[in-house]
């Protein structure tokens, strides 16, 4: 799972002449989910981040930071 780099990701979106619903028709994902990502109430999965890189033609790392599933290290530690 992935948390966005906020400030990164917008850069993207200004380089590549994009805006919310631009972006989320190009991916594609529903706005909310767009919004929940942005705000970090939703963390997508490592084939979100890799189409959403692809759009924004740039690296994962570059607009994300990878986050430790909780609920799998809970799970690998019993």
């Amino acid at each position: 799972m992935y948390t966005v780099k906020r400030k990164s990701f917008l850069i993207k979106l200004v380089e590549n002449d994009l805006n919310g619903n631009s972006f989320s028709k190009l991916v594609p994902i529903n706005r909310s989910y767009f919004s929940n990502i942005m705000t970090g109430r939703a963390k997508p999965s490592e084939m979100m981040a890799l189409k959403i890189a692809k759009v924004l033609n740039c690296n994962v790392d570059e607009i994300f930071e990878e986050v430790e599933d909780k609920e799998a290290k809970q799970s690998c530690n019993n």
